[in-house]
């Protein structure tokens, strides 16, 4: 008796430093590509923590890769997804909370550390919903 075996596809990806947009993505190549596995190599967290400052009430403003960019409370999610999907961690302070983050390195340290495993989290309940809704056949 002959035994058919179907081939595994596999889709490898790596070095997406945080990016949103990246992560959606890799995990969009499953069905894309109809891969039974996808993995991701490494490289996943980024690297910067860009705050978006209350410069007055209603009124926000970051340097995206120094680039000025401004927002109104109607339109900062606009900002927070732009900072997400450069792979940067955004993060709405005040000017006080802003001087607080400058003067204590603990504290810069705790947030962005707290930032990236939010972030990590949010991905892999994503990937969870996602993928779950995908059929293999082996």
């Amino acid at each position: 008796m002959l035994h058919q075996t179907k081939a595994v596809r596999i889709f490898f990806a790596s070095d997406i430093h945080g990016s949103d947009v990246c992560f959606r993505k890799f995990l969009n190549a499953a069905s894309f590509y109809q891969c039974s596995v996808i993995i991701m190599g490494g490289d996943l967290t980024g690297k910067m923590l860009v705050p978006i400052i209350e410069s007055e009430p209603g009124q926000y403003v970051a340097d995206v890769a120094g680039v000025k960019h401004t927002a109104t409370t109607g339109d900062i999610d606009i900002l927070v997804k732009l900072i997400g999907n450069a792979g940067y961690y955004p993060l709405v302070v005040s000017k006080e909370q802003m001087q607080d983050l400058r003067s204590n390195p603990t504290l810069l340290n705790k947030t962005f550390d707290r930032l990236i495993k939010e972030k990590l989290y949010s991905w892999m309940e994503l990937a969870r919903t996602k993928l779950s809704e995908l059929e293999y056949s082996a």
